[in-house]
């Protein structure tokens, strides 16, 4: 990329993305999220890297670089409420500018597609959801920059040959899965781009190039890592995933989180899906190649990780015990970056009246976009809604003075408020616990979803080793999906 341009989306698109991410939310879960998060990275670099006890834990079983990048922004700008989230708000710009280079870079520059490139910038930068998961310190912004690093280095990787962009986009890759397990969401994306070396180069040449590079990520991986090689955690993390005990229950209807979206960015969702619906039109339709025959398409080639990607989140995503806001938020950057490059395409077969009413109209698209970004709840599903902490909190500020013990999440006591006189953070139910909960003193007890084991492995097993004593008088439900995370125990 040119150093004009490269310069212009600098100014235009990191700038004001980076701005409008300092305004803290409104939000009350921005001052109360990754909790777990911040816990795991006090434990330091080494306890996280080695999974010493408990630290995998809080970490609920997910990769350790969130913690590593926590603890440097902690070191470097402080921890307190907004410093601690000064990595997610950078990270979060350095996406909308990487959005913009990648927008660029497939349409092969020029005017268009530079204004293509800050349009898209714009978008993501203006994007509630996005906007909110970039102010928050937990680990979607920081995934979200490193797999569109990703994908930008598989499409200049598509564009030409050799080892060096391809070795880039796998430790990215890398980090991304060190980020989050859904860094894995990249591998269709890579397959797609060896399928297509396979049919352009020696396959011998291509085979090795790969294989380096897979060796490279697992040489990143295993540094950063080394119990989930040496302790297997990493294959642990993935089966907690998969068995995660909040998602047994049925989930929403899939397509939940996407209504909820178009109605925080109606605008940007029209957009997207207008783009979505050029892009596929371009992929299909023919142009002459160099010979007269009718073989090229008007879709580059370079768009191919992008969007293999973004189909393989929303193919994820319509799995009822798999849907998870981190699947939606983490689509929006390959989505855009599809969306906007298939709009500037098609633009360049227009007139250049067309041309121009086109560009006028992007720019009310995202004026009206920046409408959405004043939005005061921004979240699809903050953090603390898993376990129902909200919920949990509301219930007892109603009942001022009670005496409650909580059997709960560790991170319980950093929701609740003060006036709770009981707690405990075994993460099992015994015999013994019930009966010295049954004869004290307490008005309420709480309990989660992630207490119960063998010998009381529901809620009605809990409730009868309770009873009479205590009965369920109130069940706090997921706010969005309906799920039930948690249970308060009263006297009858």
């Amino acid at each position: 990329m040119k150093a004009g341009p490269a310069l212009l989306l600098l100014l235009l698109v990191f700038v004001p993305s980076l701005a409008i991410r300092l305004h803290p939310v409104r939000s009350e879960s921005f001052q109360h999220d990754a909790v777990t998060s911040q816990m795991a990275a006090r434990a330091g670099i080494a306890a996280n890297a080695w999974d010493t006890p408990e630290t995998f834990q809080h970490r609920r079983f997910h990769p350790p670089l969130l913690s590593y990048v926590i603890i440097a922004n902690n070191r470097i700008f402080g921890d307190d409420p907004f410093r601690a989230r000064v990595f997610s708000i950078i990270a979060g710009a350095l996406t909308c500018l990487a959005v913009a280079f990648a927008v660029q870079r497939v349409t092969g520059g020029g005017r268009s597609g530079t204004f293509g490139g800050l349009i898209a910038g714009w978008l993501l930068a203006f994007l509630p959801v996005h906007l909110y998961v970039s102010r928050t310190a937990n680990w979607d912004a920081l995934y979200s920059l490193f797999s569109a690093c990703s994908l930008l280095l598989l499409a200049a990787h598509v564009a030409s040959r050799g080892f060096g962009r391809l070795a880039w986009a796998g430790v990215f890759g890398a980090l991304s899965f060190l980020t989050s397990e859904l860094g894995l969401s990249l591998l269709p994306a890579f397959a797609a781009v060896l399928i297509y070396d396979l049919r352009r180069d020696p396959p011998r040449a291509t085979i090795r190039r790969w294989l380096a590079t897979l060796a490279l990520a697992a040489v990143v991986i295993t540094a950063l890592w080394p119990a989930g090689v040496v302790k297997l955690d990493l294959l642990r993390s993935l089966r907690f995933r998969l068995i995660d005990s909040a998602a047994v229950e049925r989930n929403r209807p899939w397509y939940g989180f996407y209504t909820t979206l178009f109605e925080q960015a109606p605008w940007y969702t029209a957009a997207a899906a207008l783009g979505a619906l050029v892009a596929l039109r371009l992929a299909v339709r023919r142009r002459p190649d160099a010979n007269g025959g009718r073989s090229a398409h008007h879709l580059p080639v370079e768009l191919l990780p992008f969007a293999v990607y973004a189909l393989t989140v929303v193919v994820i995503s319509t799995r009822q015990r798999l849907v998870y806001v981190h699947h939606i938020a983490d689509l929006f950057p390959a989505l855009t970056v599809v969306a906007m490059s298939a709009f500037v395409v098609a633009s360049r077969m227009m007139s250049p009246l067309v041309r121009k009413a086109g560009a006028i109209l992007a720019l009310v698209v995202v004026a009206l976009c920046a409408l959405s970004a004043t939005n005061p709840d921004p979240d699809v599903v903050g953090p603390q809604e898993h376990p129902g902490f909200l919920g949990v909190r509301d219930f007892l500020q109603q009942h001022d003075g009670a005496r409650t013990y909580y059997y709960y999440t560790y991170a319980m006591q950093y929701y609740l408020p003060t006036a709770i006189v009981g707690g405990g953070t075994e993460r099992h139910w015994t015999r013994e616990k019930l009966e010295m909960l049954k004869n004290g003193n307490f008005d309420f007890i709480v309990c989660d979803w992630s207490m119960f084991d063998p010998a009381y492995p529901t809620v009605e097993a809990v409730a009868n080793g309770l009873a009479p004593e205590f009965e369920v008088g109130h069940i706090v439900l997921h706010r969005r999906t309906g799920i039930p995370v948690a249970w308060i125990f009263g006297r009858p």
